[in-house]
């Protein structure tokens, strides 16, 4: 079986830590998630509020996750071999891949968090639901991100199917380049 160049961290480094902990969907959904933290910590709040919160986040994660494995496919449906080593040899395949690959991390951690939830009672519970929220507003920022990137990715692969010959061209001069 053929190693992996790349494992979830090792991914997560080439694509930029600053790009995930600096990201809008990060400090928005942190900060939405200490304001829904602030409000069920100091609220008076039936638990049985945190515990439509944790069925309502399960639904809507699955759901989303269905979204992003669309755009997924989409963008994969798009790459042909050619444009795939090209992206590689830029450097830039990795970093179009990884937010699908986070998100989906994101999503399963927000699924999985109000799954446990379901364990505990008082503290535990506001912690573990607040936890889900968080996962969910940063996968949903993100993924808003992605549709983004997907319609980028629609947009340069017309542009490498229009100058094709160019970009090959200039492919194989590198390469030469490198040979010698």
């Amino acid at each position: 079986m053929a190693k992996l160049k790349h494992n979830f961290f090792s991914a997560a480094k080439d694509y930029g830590l600053g790009r995930i902990f600096l990201s809008v969907s990060f400090i928005g959904s942190a900060l939405l998630a200490i304001g829904f933290g602030t409000f069920g910590f100091y609220g008076d709040s039936p638990a049985s509020f945190f515990s439509n919160v944790a069925s309502n986040i399960q639904i809507v994660a699955i759901g989303l996750f269905a979204i992003l494995f669309a755009g997924f496919a989409i963008v994969i449906s798009l790459s042909d071999e050619k444009f795939v080593r090209f992206l590689q040899k830029k450097k830039v395949f990795v970093r179009l891949l990884f937010p699908f690959w986070f998100d989906s991390a994101l999503y399963l951690l927000a699924v999985l968090s109000s799954f446990l939830s379901a364990w505990f009672d008082g503290l535990g519970l506001k912690i573990a639901v607040t936890f889900s929220v968080w996962m969910l507003l940063w996968a949903l920022l993100d993924t808003f991100y992605l549709v983004m990137s997907t319609v980028l990715f629609g947009y340069y692969r017309a542009e490498f199917i229009e100058y094709r010959k160019e970009i090959e061209e200039l492919m194989a001069k590198e390469d030469q380049a490198k040979q010698k």
